[in-house]
This record gives C-alpha cells, sequence and structure tokens, in this order.
C-alpha cells in the first residue's frame, strides 16, 4: 500500500458552501443546537478552501448522538472518518468538513481556536502565558491555579487579556495583527497581572 499521502483538494468558498448546504440545514432544524457557526478559513474570509470547520453549541453531550447518526447517514464512506464525543469530521458532496460540538461556556473559547489561523493561536497563546493563563480550545485559565478567567464569548477572552476585538480577517499574518501584537507587547510589561477575572 502506497504511503504517499493525497493531496486535498481545494475549492472557491462559494462552491463550498453550496455543496455543504444539507448539513448546515440539519444544524438549523434539530433542537438541541442552539447555534452554529462556520469556522476556520471560512469565517477568516479566504476564497480558497480546503475543508469547512463547523462550530455548533450544545446543551450537552448527551444530545449529539442524534445529530451525528443522521450526519453519518448523510456523509460519504460512511464507515470512515472521526466520530468523537464532540467531533465528528466526515466528507460530503466531496468536501471534508469538521463539526465540533461545544457547550454553551466554551463556545467563544472553541469558536477562537477553531477560527485560527494556525500562526494565530500560537501568538494567542504565547501572549496568555506571557501574562500567566493558559488559553486553550475550552478557555482562558490562570496558569498557577487552573482558573477559568474566560471562554464564553470571544470578546471577553480578548478582554481578559487587554486587547481588543480581532476581526477575524486579521487573524493571519497581516500588518493589521502584528500591530496589535506589538502594541500589546509594549503595553504588557505595564499592564502585567491586572486582567479581569470572573468573580
Amino acid at each position: 500500500m502506497s504511503k504517499v499521502a493525497k493531496s486535498v483538494k481545494k475549492v472557491k468558498v462559494g462552491e463550498a458552501y453550496h455543496k455543504i448546504k444539507p448539513i448546515l440545514y440539519v444544524l438549523e432544524a434539530h433542537p438541541s443546537i442552539e447555534v452554529y457557526q462556520i469556522a476556520g478559513s471560512y469565517r477568516r474570509g479566504k476564497e480558497i478552501i480546503k475543508d469547512m470547520d463547523i462550530v455548533a453549541k450544545i446543551e450537552t453531550n448527551e444530545n449529539t448522538e442524534d445529530i451525528i447518526r443522521k450526519i453519518c447517514e448523510m456523509s460519504e464512506d460512511f464507515e470512515k472518518g472521526v466520530i468523537g464525543r464532540d467531533r465528528v469530521r466526515r466528507k460530503f458532496n466531496g468536501i471534508q468538513f469538521d463539526l465540533h460540538f461545544a457547550r454553551e461556556g466554551e463556545w467563544g473559547a472553541r469558536l477562537l481556536y477553531l477560527t485560527g489561523s494556525a500562526e494565530f493561536n500560537i501568538d494567542m497563546r504565547t501572549i496568555a502565558k506571557r501574562m500567566g493563563f493558559l488559553l486553550n480550545e475550552y478557555g482562558l485559565f490562570k496558569r498557577d491555579t487552573g482558573e477559568l478567567v474566560a471562554s464564553v464569548t470571544e470578546e471577553e477572552i480578548f478582554e481578559a487579556l487587554n486587547m481588543d476585538f480581532v476581526d477575524p480577517k486579521d487573524r493571519e499574518k497581516t500588518a493589521a495583527w502584528k500591530a496589535i501584537k506589538q502594541d500589546h507587547k509594549d503595553k504588557g510589561a505595564k499592564k502585567n497581572g491586572t486582567c479581569k477575572t470572573k468573580s
């Protein structure tokens, strides 16, 4: 068997959205889904993408079984892909998609992480670490105690890091993001340790 990795086909964002629409209809109609958001390169405004990352807010993981069953029945290669407690990876109409379930308390952290870019996520975690925090896909935590600081919304996380909200389209190696990083670094030494936490 060949070990050469298969290349992932890239498509125009409009074409990908059109092909994945039936999956979105399932999320729209399901009573357990409070809200969903297409994240990844789609949310960052890319014109060409290779897959679709979708975040769906759900009350508890117990509500995911019916959704997963419906999604899998519609998907290609039914026996293949990834199925987890809070994630489904499948292919539909030739488009690979990753559906991530987020409980309400971790919606912002999941959306931030899955929007990316990878470089942006690394930078954000570095900023958090510099301020004594740990940032991951589940939330922003105090590094020394593990106390949750922010996770419900993206805005809450940015605020806790003494940052203005960064538009998804600027979450790349752009001049705008470089300026934001530098500004935060310049102010960081003066404000380190003064971040707001949940009462």
